[in-house]
């Protein structure tokens, strides 16, 4: 059982210090219980589940009551989040947070093996107005940041090129962007001698994009989930896509529709989480959006371990019969694993019970095994191809596997 109270990689003492933590300073959470310096394990994980869960909207509709009071209001740092999922969130944050997170961030970088000295190449999906050249930009800290928002041919060769002069030993960035700039290496013939490792993070990466980086290029590959909201985060290894959870970053739950927990293996659910640390803005259960399941772990593991993501809660597909329907991480594994590295594809659904397959190629017989493992799902939906599609992107640049018309 995942939710065990004796799990060891739980860390219950953090919890109970930050709900000790919202109830003196949160005002949202004012009049509600903490748990004692003797809480037991079972206490506290009973009294976090009486906090209620946030979304983006509460924070949206009243910033004001979840900002801690232990802050002075000048001290703090207005950001936004990307906005993915539609109008970007303000929050308020410490310039500790920042130190915080980048450490978190590393200690997922660590088999890498990178050295203080080693270049760093950011993908961007958008243009950066700090740009010299309209390609990259070298911030104080010697990141490199690479506008790849262009991904024609031309466009992507220029991008190419100017990472290639930057001799990069690690590559970060959305997962799409990520694919497409190494599926066009290869395409040319080029190569980055000095790389050490690749980690791709806020879109997802299909099992053969990622079988290509990894296996057919023999590069070191993570995903790296987590939120410009802060409020968890976990890491696949090099040679897993299961996800890591950083227990002492934020406490994960998995949220059924209907707002009972999920506590066993394979079951989808949306993440909820609680931050951990210290912050200006407080984080507790609060709705990501994102779906994914718990994976079966032994009892000697360092944390919980998430299936991968399996997209977003406002993604959920309608079949025919007007249920909410959700590709599993297998099968998702089993549609997409024979898709070739040049090929991408997405699915849109603007109506109940119909699907339409956009693939950004003309047809061809190299994606025909992809066609004909969607039989499994035509007992619940009409499926129809598009081919040569413009694919959709959200707003900030993600490439998404799953769109619903609204």
């Amino acid at each position: 059982m995942i939710f065990s109270p004796n799990a060891n990689p739980i860390r219950f003492e953090l919890i109970a210090e930050t709900l000790r933590r919202a109830v003196a300073e949160v005002p949202a959470y004012s009049e509600l219980r903490a748990p004692r310096e003797s809480s037991d394990n079972d206490e506290i994980l009973h009294i976090l589940r009486t906090f209620p869960i946030a979304g983006k909207e509460d924070l949206r509709k009243d910033l004001s009551s979840f900002v801690s009071t232990s802050y002075h209001p000048e001290t703090l740092r207005e950001v936004f989040t990307g906005g993915s999922s539609g109008v970007p969130l303000r929050l308020l944050r410490d310039r500790s947070e920042f130190r915080l997170e980048n450490s978190f961030v590393e200690r997922a970088w660590a088999p890498f093996g990178l050295e203080a000295t080693d270049q760093i190449v950011v993908l961007r999906a958008r243009a950066d107005p700090r740009s010299e050249d309209g390609i990259k930009y070298i911030d104080k800290k010697g990141v490199a940041w690479v506008s790849a928002f262009n991904l024609e041919e031309a466009a992507m060769d220029r991008i190419l090129n100017n990472i290639i002069a930057l001799k990069p030993a690690l590559i970060r960035g959305f997962g799409s962007l990520v694919s497409r700039l190494f599926a066009h290496a290869s395409k040319v013939g080029r190569t980055l001698p000095a790389l050490k490792g690749v980690a791709y993070s806020s879109d997802e990466m299909a099992p053969h994009e990622r079988a290509f980086i990894r296996n057919e290029l023999g590069i070191k590959l993570i995903s790296l989930y987590g939120q410009a909201e802060r409020a968890a985060m976990a890491a696949s290894d090099t040679t897993s896509d299961l996800h890591s959870c950083f227990e002492d970053y934020g406490f994960i739950e998995l949220l059924r529709s209907d707002g009972s927990m999920i506590d066993e293996p394979d079951e989808q659910g949306e993440i909820v989480s609680t931050s951990l640390f210290k912050r200006a803005t407080a984080m507790i259960r609060y709705r990501t959006g994102d779906i994914s399941s718990w994976a079966t772990i032994g009892s000697h593991a360092q944390s919980r371990q998430l299936n991968g993501i399996d997209g977003r809660s406002g993604a959920i597909l309608t079949d025919r019969d007007g249920r909410p329907f959700a590709f599993s991480w297998d099968m998702k594994d089993s549609i997409l694993k024979h898709l070739p590295i040049d090929v991408c594809v997405q699915f849109v659904q603007s109506r109940r019970g119909e699907i339409t397959v956009k693939l950004d190629c003309g047809k061809r017989p190299d994606v025909n095994r992809v066609l004909e493992n969607l039989e499994a799902i035509r007992e619940k939906f009409d499926i129809r191809f598009e081919w040569n599609a413009t694919l959709h992107t959200a707003p900030n640049g993600k490439r998404q596997l799953f769109v619903v018309s609204k």
